[in-house]
């Protein structure tokens, strides 16, 4: 059969496969009403019936050893269909290019759009080996993406390792790796749980933190003066998931496809930006908070608009307050109280791990900011310690003030 492009790409994607012009030329194998990469996967048959899959490397290029990868290839399970299981992958990518303007679900970033899916976390696991991940990212670059979505990562990341030197591949090949930065509430730049890849020192990659609504960074995301490039929205954001419904998650994991997106719709624009034209539109388009001066390289958050005209985002301008009367002494209460926070707990619905390239989703648990206990006893006390171990049984607990 012949497939027509329905724009002037010229290359073939699941848009065309969906237009009125190649009505019937695709199966709907799985009968969901219209053609995706389920039907492309389905083996091809004898009578000519099936998907487009027929285990032969449809690719001239003798060092290509991925058979059949319509649609990109799962680096867990060395097979062509990189299906997401979890839903952390649907998750981000729906917030990269969710098609919008249809009255449908929710909308992208970019409207329009076409996806690699590159898959590297085991179905069920909670982790993915470093082989894994350079091997995609090496992938992506010899494909010739211009811009990846990294929404994983984890503390222990050394320079000239497989992971590093992948980046480093895909750096000359002028690829931008846009990085989650982390959830644990750490400093990249100092921190021994500083989030790799994330705060590698390469120039290819972007580090993104997680702010809310208000624009001020949330208490878990990780940040960082030097390695933390912006923040985006990354609470309680709204998206695809699994068997076509839609979930609100947290995370940085979240706020990195913002950026991804963002940079796509540039190079769309203007395909001559380079590397470097793209990072530096983000950063001196990025409004600035006051949460998140000192705490990231630009001191704010994505405007995707004013990347895009490569205009100077909102900058926050020092003020100091005279006081009208004058300075009096705070009285001291009597009684003292004292002040214990869960020594750990993150926000439920954490998302951390996986992301463009599939992964695992989050993680419940106890907020800090929901579990605090006010005592009048000190921490010696048998009454004060029996107040803690109710209000969260098998958390830690930290004397804050």
């Amino acid at each position: 059969i012949s497939v027509a492009a329905d724009d002037a790409s010229g290359r073939i994607s699941f848009y065309d496969l969906n237009a009125a012009a190649n009505a019937g030329k695709v199966a709907d194998v799985n009968a969901n009403g219209y053609v995706d990469a389920g039907d492309l996967l389905t083996p091809y048959k004898a009578n000519g019936t099936g998907g487009w899959e027929d285990g032969k490397n449809g690719k001239n290029n003798k060092a290509d050893h991925y058979v059949d990868d319509i649609i990109g290839w799962d680096f867990a399970n060395n097979d062509n269909d990189p299906m997401d299981t979890d839903g952390h992958g649907t998750h981000t990518a729906g917030i990269i290019g969710a098609e919008g303007n249809n009255g449908i679900g929710v909308s992208g970033v970019v409207w329009k759009t076409s996806l690699m899916a590159l898959k590297v976390f085991a179905d069920g696991g909670d982790g993915a080996s470093d082989a894994a991940i350079a091997a995609a990212i090496r992938y992506a670059a010899n494909a010739g993406a211009k811009v990846t979505n990294n929404s994983y990562g984890g503390a222990g990341g050394a320079n000239g390792g497989v992971i590093y030197n992948a980046l480093q591949y895909a750096e000359a090949k002028g690829m931008i790796s846009v990085f989650a930065a982390g959830n644990d509430g750490v400093n990249n730049d100092t921190s021994r749980d500083a989030s790799y890849p994330a705060t590698y020192a390469l120039s290819d990659i972007i580090s993104v933190a997680a702010d809310d609504a208000s624009g001020r960074i949330t208490y878990w995301s990780n940040y960082g003066a030097t390695s933390v490039d912006l923040a985006a929205p990354g609470d309680e954001v709204y998206s695809t998931y699994l068997g076509g419904g839609y979930q609100t998650e947290s995370g940085t994991s979240m706020a990195a496809p913002f950026v991804t997106g963002t940079v796509a719709l540039m190079l769309s624009q203007n395909p001559a930006l380079t590397a470097a034209d793209v990072k530096a539109r983000l950063l001196t388009g990025a409004d600035q908070t006051q949460t998140l001066v000192g705490n990231t390289v630009s001191g704010g958050t994505l405007d995707a608009a004013k990347a895009l005209q490569g205009t100077a985002g909102t900058l926050v301008t020092a003020t100091t307050t005279t006081p009208t009367s004058p300075v009096t002494t705070p009285t001291v209460p009597t009684t003292p109280t004292y002040v214990y926070v869960p020594v750990f707990g993150y926000p439920p619905g954490f998302g951390y791990g996986g992301g463009g390239y599939g992964g695992f989703g989050g993680y419940g648990g106890y907020s800090r900011s929901s579990i605090v206990v006010t005592t009048t006893t000190a921490s010696t006390s048998e009454a004060t310690w029996a107040v803690l171990a109710s209000a969260a049984p098998g958390y830690g607990w930290q004397f804050v003030g």
